[in-house]
């Protein structure tokens, strides 16, 4: 079944337009730096945001700094960064020749018109041209030394991780003899301690391994799976880059930046299909492509949110184009690393959209949209991976790393609605609560369950809606949101304190 799938899908495609086309690098918008500080009645723009206070060093406010221990590593998320892209076959399983070239236009070329977006088009215009990211495809394939027979046979993690970490070395080593006209260290990033690291993203031209229901069986090694240490690395198939029209494009390759960028997966992968994700079918970290969602922007330094302070009223233009985004949260502590409400003008057009009429689950109407954020961080342990506790001011974090403490990939089906202890959640406005429906899409999906998530005129949380909302920890949202009005240009709406 694996060699038809490969035969049927693969050859034809890599073999046909994308190499007629040829390779037409992307032309970047020029780089955005700061934000603007944005005031009025009842809110304000933060100028720069808290680091987290523990025994030892600090926190920092910046998410590519985030490291658990010494040896975890992140893209940094803006200005200009690089990637080494590395296509890798097999003694018995050839890669098609065409691959490294049409890989190329996945990753750095010009999108056509009707086409998905490149990798580097795509991060451009979801960072509002913060972030802009290039690099190259090693021209030729990297020959494993392992055969796709002895890697479809590796489940633990560990192993996986300690040949992944070889592959590593050995094709920067193949790399640089290789090409030394371009060496490796061309794509080398630094993080804040001034530590060099060359992110690696590897596609294998191989069959993955599937399960029943045809996705990827992610106890195997001929799946997908990311590291941090010694760099940031993604290992995926180059067959999950095919569409449904049988074209390369770069639905999967986003989602592996992303791990690159340090995102985590934002849908519950053990679900038939991902369907019990808190986000739906809305986002390129879930079961979805469409536009990253406001956390995981101000996570990445593209977007900064208006803090509420008091009775506001005020405006969002369009998220696709603005970045526009308000903050609640009556005890935020400053920091990424908290539990807050994010608000913003969802509409029709940009990223959101381009897969409404493929998947039917893209973000594709009007009205305001509510992510329930709750990033706050865990402290685990590193030898066994055990989650201790939440990270506090008392903290040692001897022989401890630090992540999130919450996840999205744990969904509990408890009678007609899905429980957890979500990482960032999409609130159903057509609900009125906050609990999740199964197999909760966004509108558009109505075959599937599909549910409104945009609050409409006249809509918010006030009155009666939403009088289950807590957070996590217990505490209250502290405020009230209407929507007053909605145009094709903004969304007004007024906020009270409870």
């Amino acid at each position: 079944m694996a060699n038809r799938y490969r035969t049927l899908l693969l050859l034809p495609i890599l073999s046909g337009c994308v190499h007629r086309i040829g390779f037409i690098p992307y032309e970047f918008s020029p780089l955005r730096e700061g934000f603007d500080l944005v005031s009025g009645e009842g809110f304000s723009t933060p100028s720069s945001l808290q680091s987290l206070v523990h025994v030892g060093e600090d926190v920092s406010p910046v998410y590519s700094d985030l490291l658990s221990g010494e040896t975890r590593f992140r893209l940094p998320s803006v200005g200009e960064q690089k990637i080494l892209v590395i296509p890798v076959d097999f003694d018995d399983s050839p890669g098609n020749p065409s691959g490294p070239l049409a890989l190329s236009q996945a990753f750095f070329g010009q999108t056509g018109e009707g086409h998905y977006p490149s990798v580097a088009a795509y991060y451009d215009i979801s960072s509002y041209h913060r972030f802009h990211l290039s690099g190259t495809v090693a021209p030729s394939y990297f020959r494993s030394p392992y055969s796709v027979s002895e890697l479809d046979a590796v489940r633990t993690t560990k192993k996986k991780t300690a040949i992944l970490q070889n592959l590593y070395e050995t094709a920067i080593a193949w790399y640089d003899a290789t090409y030394p006209e371009r060496p490796s260290a061309e794509f080398a990033s630094l993080d804040s301690k001034g530590r060099s690291f060359v992110p690696v993203y590897f596609v294998y031209d191989a069959p993955f391994t599937q399960k029943e229901d045809g996705s990827l069986d992610l106890t195997r090694m001929l799946s997908a799976m990311s590291l941090s240490d010694p760099a940031p690395i993604f290992w995926s198939p180059l067959s999950l880059c095919l569409g449904d029209g049988g074209e390369l494009n770069p639905r999967s390759l986003v989602h592996g930046v992303g791990h690159l960028l340090g995102l985590p997966d934002l849908h519950d992968p053990k679900s038939p299909g991902g369907l019990s994700s808190p986000l739906g079918d809305t986002d390129p970290m879930g079961s979805g492509f469409g536009d990253h969602n406001p956390w995981s922007k101000f996570l990445l330094g593209w977007i900064r949110p208006r803090i509420i302070t008091g009775n506001a009223t005020l405006s969002l233009r369009p998220f696709a184009d603005s970045g526009d985004a308000v903050l609640l949260g009556r005890n935020w502590n400053g920091s990424l690393y908290d539990e807050y409400l994010l608000l913003v003008y969802g509409t029709p057009g940009g990223l959101a959209y381009v897969d409404a009429n493929v998947d039917g689950g893209a973000l594709n109407g009007y009205g305001l949209l509510a992510y329930v954020v709750d990033s706050r961080l865990g402290v685990y342990s590193s030898a066994t991976g055990e989650r201790l506790s939440y990270l506090t001011p008392s903290t040692d974090l001897t022989g401890k790393t630090v992540d999130f403490f919450a996840s999205n990939t744990g969904g509990i089906q408890n009678g007609d609605s899905i429980t957890g202890q979500f990482l960032v959640q999409l609130l159903d406005a057509s609900s009125g609560s906050q609990n999740l429906t199964p197999h909760f899409v966004a509108q558009g999906k109505a075959s599937e369950g599909g549910r409104d998530v945009y609050f409409h005129v006249g809509m918010g949380m006030n009155d009666d809606a939403f009088e289950d909302f807590t957070f996590h920890s217990g505490e209250s949202l502290g405020y009230t949101f209407k929507v007053e009005s909605v145009s094709l240009t903004q969304a007004r709406f007024r906020i009270r304190p409870r």
